[in-house]
């Protein structure tokens, strides 16, 4: 069963990517809030169904909020990209019922 809420934290390399995938088994709102927590920053993006639905740049210590208001069943991507500096961060995503 596919968790509706979950938390990660990590770090990237200087003008690397990471890709985090996550299932949506229904139809939700989908919610991700990234934080860059060292470092200058990164960009974020969601993806959903092979559609970008929304990207952000995040500062070190402003957190930023990426939402998808009605998301179909499929697989949704989450992904940062690093700038010209490693980045650690943290992240939430939350599933909401639409």
């Amino acid at each position: 069963r596919a968790r509706s809420r979950f938390n990660e934290r990590g770090k990237i390399g200087a003008r690397k990517r990471k890709a985090i995938p996550f299932p949506i088994s229904s139809p939700r709102r989908v919610v991700v809030r990234v934080k860059a927590t060292r470092g200058r920053g990164l960009k974020a993006v969601l993806r959903c169904n092979a559609r970008t639905l929304s990207t952000k740049r995040a500062r070190r210590g402003k957190p930023i909020t990426l939402v998808a208001k009605r998301v179909t069943p499929g697989q949704c991507t989450v992904k940062l990209t690093a700038g010209r500096a490693p980045v650690k961060y943290a992240m939430s995503i939350k599933k909401i019922r639409a």
